[in-house]
């Protein structure tokens, strides 16, 4: 799907109150490998949320240089196999794994993250988003005409991303939330 079709299907499940306020946008790298990407959503221009493969990859090799170093390397064997299944493969695999889960944790997204949420989300029931366990489809929930005040107003938002995105709404709605952290 072409990216303004993107943004034409993202603008109408905005709440009336936020269409023309909150935009998404993106970005490719042509030239660069594998063309990385970017998306963000801006409210009155400014950033409110980005997903960016170049930060995101930058965070996670320097983690990983860093965590890794003292580590035992692959050790090698003719038979491929053998060595995909060796215990000094899956260590390192499990040290990837934990360092982007650290990174999204943090609030750095890849831009391949953003897209694969906003095509879920305009599959789900809005009931399915709020509980999904993706926190950028939540996030997107928040801001979903779909979504009443009476709803909007007993959610108890549990990631960073959806609470920033749950305060917003209920600002623009009018609604006094007070959290706890």
């Amino acid at each position: 799907m072409r990216f303004s079709k993107q943004q034409q299907q993202f603008e109408s499940f905005l709440t009336d109150k936020l269409k023309g306020k909150v935009k998404l946008y993106a970005t490719v790298h042509r030239k660069a490998h594998d063309q990385p990407s970017k998306l963000w959503i801006t409210y009155h221009q400014q950033e409110i949320l980005r997903a960016d493969d170049l930060a995101f990859q930058v965070y996670v090799n320097r983690q990983y240089e860093e965590k890794t170093v003292n580590l035992a390397r692959i050790p090698y064997n003719e038979n491929w196999a053998i060595m995909m299944q060796s215990e000094e493969r899956q260590a390192l695999v499990n040290i990837s794994d934990q360092i982007e889960q650290e990174a999204v944790a943090q609030g750095l997204y890849p831009a391949w993250w953003f897209y694969q949420a906003l095509a879920i989300f305009y599959t789900l029931s809005i009931e399915d988003a709020l509980c999904h366990e993706h926190p950028i489809i939540q996030a997107l929930a928040m801001l979903d005409r779909r979504l009443g005040k009476r709803k909007l107003t007993i959610l108890k938002p549990q990631h960073l991303l959806v609470e920033k995105f749950h305060a917003l709404r209920c600002e623009v709605e009018g609604i006094r939330v007070l959290y706890s952290s």
